[in-house]
Formats: C-alpha cells, structure tokens, sequence
C-alpha cells in the first residue's frame, strides 16, 4: 500500500511539473505516440541432451542420435514466474519460437534491439532473433528497471529530488524479497507508473517520452571490472547505499533467484544480456549482513536488525552458487557457504520458498530444460556434504500474526485473575 501511494504522489508532482513547463502541450499525430513491437525470439532447432541410445539388433548402424524434444511447458510450471504482462507472447506451431509484445521506448534500451529495429525501417515487428526464448522475458524485466533509472533522472530533472525513485526502489527491493504466498514481481510497480503517468498527461504523453528518452542514465559497469565489484559489495545497513542502478541490479537479481532455475539459468541469461548489450547486473560478492544474521539466528532481539538486508543478500548467494565463474571472487570457502545455504533453507518463513528451492536446485546440480547443468558446484561436494544438506531440518517457524495473538490471548482469562494467592494450588 506505500508503494501505491508514493507512486501517487510522484505522478501527481511529476504531471503537474510538466504542465507547468510546457503549458500542457499535446499531440494528435499518430506517427508520435507509443508504439508496441512485436519481437519474435528463437531459434532454428533445439536438441534436448537425454540418455544415450542404446543400440539392438533392430536398430540399423546409420541411424543417427537424436533425441526427443519433450513434452511442451505445462502453464502450470509458469503460473508464478512473476512474468510482466506484455512478455506473455504468442508461441508459434513449432514451438521454438515465441513472439513478445514491448514498448517502443523499452525497446531503445537495447543496442542490439534498437538496431534491428531501425534496419525494419520501423516496422511493428523485427525477428526472429536467434536466442532461446526461455530468458528473453527476465531480459525484459532487465530493460524496464534500467528504464526506470532513466525516468528517475529525468523527473528529478523536471520537478526536484523529492520525486525521486529513492524511497520507491528501495521498498520495492524490499518487498521483493520478503515472504510472500506468492513472488511480487517487480514489473507491477513499472506498469502501474506508466499507466498512471500516461492517464493523467493524456496527449502531453508522447512529448514527455521522448524527453524521458533525452536524458541520460547512470553508466552501469560490467561485473568483471573489480571496481565495480567493489561498488557491488557496500550494502550495509541502508538499502539504498549507492547508487540508484544498484539498487535496481538487486532488484533484478532478487526476481531472478526467486524464478525456476530450470527454464531461466543464470548462465544462459547472462550469455543473451551479452549478445543484446545490456550491462548484466551486478552480482554481490560479500554477503556481510546475511553472515551476521546467521550467527545471531538463535537470539531473536539480535538477528532481527540484520534481517531485511540478509533477505536481499540470500538471493544473491543463489546466484553466486549457481554462476561458476564467480567462484574466485567468493569471499568464503565452500563449506562456509554450505553453511549459510543450510541456513537459508532451514528458515522458509524467514526467507521465501522460491530463493530456497532456487538454492537447492543449484546445489543439486542446476539440470536446466535442456539437461545440461547450469553450473557444477555439485561436482565439487563429497558424499558427506551432499548428505547433511539433504538432511537440512526446518528451524523456524515463522512470526505469528497479531489477529492470531489476540486470538490465543482471549479464548481464556489471565491465570492471575482475583485477589487470592494460587501457589498452594499448584500440585
């Protein structure tokens, strides 16, 4: 509901700043308003790695090693991915390729993107691009957050620091990770802001999208540069300790940990962020806050202060246990990070069920669609280990509402209830 209301307030400051700088100037020019492009993703041919074949006599020498392709994605496995709506495309009969529906300005995120679509001469569809479509729509939850950097300059630009996406982003990072009956996706709030800003301009929105489009944002390093490592590694206390596009990278990768490792692999998501050109996010390679919580896990009134960026730093030890080549960055040795993983999913009501099945999935050996592992951490635990992480028990319990409270609390009166003594009573 806060996020509801600060959203509010920003579109209400932000469209009356506009009116007053530009007079409430629109347009009817169809030619100018927003456009929706039809991206078709995938590729030629895809060939699942299954069990060898094991040859007969009726099995002719030539024949060559194929596979079955599988039986499609039931809607059940993605009903909570979290997907934005737009990204819920058409799939074609064979199957290999799915066509998404994005926002013209989303679309300029991309270098990749934009080109094709400028070489279309601007038609309302470009493809098929030759990557698997199982990651394209985590590629566009990617596009919209930095987009909404951009928004963010430019409203401060328009109408002052205090419309800022400070305070937004922070308590969406927040509640991201906490612990829902079902995962909170990100892209709602992008959604909710654009409708809104879009309602109340009307006319006057196309000119705001293209000075939206003027403005420039924050330059985002890639993850192999060691400095921008460094700047990955200073969360402390405060959420938003840096600046905006880290935060909007733990946005991204916290929606990431919490998706089905099968169909969206770290691995393959960062090879497509390269082929687009989009500076992948930056994963944290110190997890201080999540180390502090599990030492104080067993005192209630200490690991409570660590808590709620130990939930944000937990998402990010999925995705160091599942991306091989940040191994040599880790911080700690392999049995530490078991350890903290055990505590990560010893805790489901601390930390919500998809980054734990996530953790697993990784540490079990990250099998993807295709029946390639995502990474092979797995390889590297001995049968002990495997064995006492599969014995994890379930420590917590969870916090009790307080409708349950007052509920325990009236179905019987206080034991000390009169004025006489009761210690006589006690057998």
């Amino acid at each position: 509901r806060q996020l509801y209301q600060e959203v509010d307030h920003i579109v209400q400051y932000t469209a009356h700043a506009w009116k007053k700088r530009t007079g409430n100037a629109g347009t009817r020019d169809r030619s100018l308003h927003q456009k929706n492009i039809t991206v078709a993703v995938g590729l030629d041919m895809e060939l699942l790695h299954g069990p060898s074949p094991v040859g007969g006599s009726a099995t002719p020498s030539t024949t060559p090693c194929v596979s079955d392709r599988g039986p499609p994605d039931s809607p059940s496995s993605r009903r909570n991915f979290g997907f934005p709506r737009s990204c819920g495309g058409r799939q074609h009969d064979d199957g290999l390729v799915q066509e998404f529906q994005l926002e013209d300005f989303i679309l300029m995120e991309s270098p990749t993107l934009s080109e094709l679509y400028w070489q279309s001469s601007g038609s309302s569809s470009i493809g098929p691009v030759r990557r698997s479509f199982k990651c394209f729509p985590a590629v566009v939850v990617l596009l919209k957050l930095r987009w909404l950097i951009r928004l963010h300059n430019a409203i401060v630009a328009l109408a002052g620091q205090q419309c800022g996406f400070e305070r937004l982003l922070s308590g969406l990072l927040l509640d991201t990770a906490g612990v829902h009956d079902s995962p909170h996706s990100p892209t709602q709030i992008y959604e909710l802001i654009v409708t809104s800003l879009s309602a109340r301009m009307q006319q006057a929105w196309p000119f705001f999208l293209a000075y939206v489009l003027t403005c420039e944002r924050e330059s985002l390093r890639n993850t192999s540069d060691m400095e921008s490592v460094k700047l990955s590694d200073t969360l402390g206390d405060k959420i938003c300790s840096g600046p905006l596009g880290e935060v909007v990278d733990d946005i991204f990768v916290t929606w990431l940990a919490q998706q089905e490792g099968t169909c969206i692999a770290a691995t393959q998501l960062m090879s497509d962020l390269d082929f687009f050109n989009i500076p992948v996010p930056a994963i944290r390679t110190r997890l201080p806050k999540l180390r502090a919580w599990h030492s104080a896990r067993k005192a209630p009134g200490t690991r409570d202060q660590h808590l709620k960026v130990a939930q944000v730093q937990a998402h990010h030890l999925a995705m160091l246990l599942e991306l091989p080549n940040l191994r040599p960055q880790w911080e700690l040795s392999d049995e530490e990070m078991m350890e903290l993983a055990r505590g990560v999913i010893s805790h489901p009501k601390t930390f919500n069920k998809q980054v734990c099945a996530r953790i697993i999935w990784a540490i079990e050996g990250g099998v993807t669609h295709t029946g390639l592992a995502a990474g092979a951490f797995a390889d590297e635990l001995d049968e002990k280990q495997s064995s006492i992480f599969r014995n994890t028990n379930k420590y917590d319990c969870g916090s009790m509402a307080a409708s349950t409270l007052d509920l325990l609390r009236d179905t019987s009166p206080p034991r000390l209830v009169g004025h006489g003594s009761r210690f006589m009573d006690i057998p």
